[in-house]
């Protein structure tokens, strides 16, 4: 049997709006960001929401930098706080449409994908919380419990994106020509 899947960008896409703006209300809460931090955040948020990714890597490389140097010596367990105080108001964001099409892949046999920019400690449990098969975020370097700062694989974002659901299907024994990809975004046309 042929195997297929499915996979779903995660803002704008899977979840209405975008997970930055409570990701970043929770670091402010945790002392990992600061007011300012927060208000720019929600100005990007709102941008956005507005007008959508352009797919500007400019953008999306300052804004790794900024979290993996943000994250710099933070624990894992710090990380999985900020992830529970954050999932469940993603779960209450998904879309409607979103939850009916992980459905019908599921009556199809398919397994289904979170692949998002978004750290894979947030995108892991919100895919569990919704029976999917799992989840590609961006992973960030830990050593002895901790973050390094570092990147620990590719940045799930345009190419980096292409790159880890490419070696996804080739692991799990997809079919490419067979898949399904849902996304806002032209930053996800690699």
């Amino acid at each position: 049997m042929t195997k297929s899947a499915a996979f779903f960008d995660l803002d704008r896409t899977l979840i209405s709006g975008v997970s930055i703006l409570p990701l970043g209300v929770a670091a402010w809460r945790q002392g990992f960001a600061t007011n300012r931090e927060v208000a720019g955040w929600a100005l990007d948020a709102i941008v956005f929401k507005l007008f959508g990714d352009k797919g500007d890597a400019d953008t999306a490389d300052t804004t790794r930098q900024d979290l993996l140097t943000r994250i710099a010596g933070a624990s894992v367990e710090s990380m999985k706080a900020l992830e529970a105080e954050v999932t469940p108001g993603l779960i209450s964001r998904v879309r409607p449409e979103s939850r009916d099409l992980i459905e019908m892949h599921h009556q199809h046999d398919r397994d289904t994908w979170i692949v998002s920019a978004s750290p894979q400690a947030l995108v892991e449990p919100l895919a569990a919380s919704l029976g999917m098969t799992g989840a590609i975020g961006t992973r960030g370097e830990i050593v002895d419990g901790h973050y390094t700062g570092n990147l620990d694989g590719p940045f799930v974002y345009g190419p980096g994106k292409a790159e880890a659901v490419e070696k996804l299907a080739s692991d799990r024994g997809y079919e490419m020509d067979l898949c399904y990809a849902y996304s806002d975004s032209s930053s996800d046309l690699p």
